[in-house]
């Protein structure tokens, strides 16, 4: 994906215990527990300050945060809505593919964003996705939607693996959009 005037930084997470995946090391941001022990809070936070962190560095290297798009596919997508929706900068925007929104039953709680209202966030999923299940997309996209002025939900018949040169070009028009 060609654009002008774009840097992109791409980190990835460390490798560490995955419980939902009967604890095997992988690159994550957080943990991921079964459905009903919770969320991993704390690691989500640690993720955020990463995430912060890096966002600060290039601020310092004077790049306004309105002019910052964060995003992330899978796991990577649910920290950047997390941290987008927690955050008190004001960003560009989000990109969120093949996830969902972290501590959605905790919303007013968790998420204090006063600029989330005109935050662009592309939020594409894939219809046949077994690991998050299309139909998570769809109760972020309900959550969201109403909240954000700036939110579109894009429907992919693909499934979680899958990065079509359509969800490319429409995350290049929403960039092309959002940051022109």
């Amino acid at each position: 994906m060609k654009l002008r005037n774009i840097k992109c930084v791409c980190p990835t997470a460390e490798k560490k215990p995955v419980t939902i995946m009967g604890g095997m090391t992988l690159p994550a941001w957080f943990n991921v527990l079964p459905p009903l022990m919770g969320e991993d809070e704390q690691g989500l936070r640690d993720a955020s300050e990463f995430l912060n962190k890096i966002i600060e560095d290039e601020e310092k290297a004077g790049i306004p945060a309105s002019r910052i798009m964060i995003g992330g596919y899978s796991q990577g997508g649910a920290l950047a809505l997390y941290y987008a929706l927690s955050t008190n900068k004001k960003l560009a925007g989000v990109v969120a593919y093949a996830t969902y929104l972290p501590l959605i039953w905790k919303l007013d709680q968790a998420y204090r964003n006063i600029n989330i209202k005109d935050m662009a966030i592309f939020h594409g999923h894939g219809t046949l996705d077994l690991l998050v299940p299309f139909s998570t997309g769809e109760g972020v996209s309900k959550v969201l939607a109403p909240r954000c002025n700036k939110y579109t939900f894009h429907r992919y018949d693909v499934d979680h693996f899958i990065i079509s040169p359509q969800i490319l070009a429409d995350i290049k028009k929403f960039f092309q959009t959002h940051l022109s």
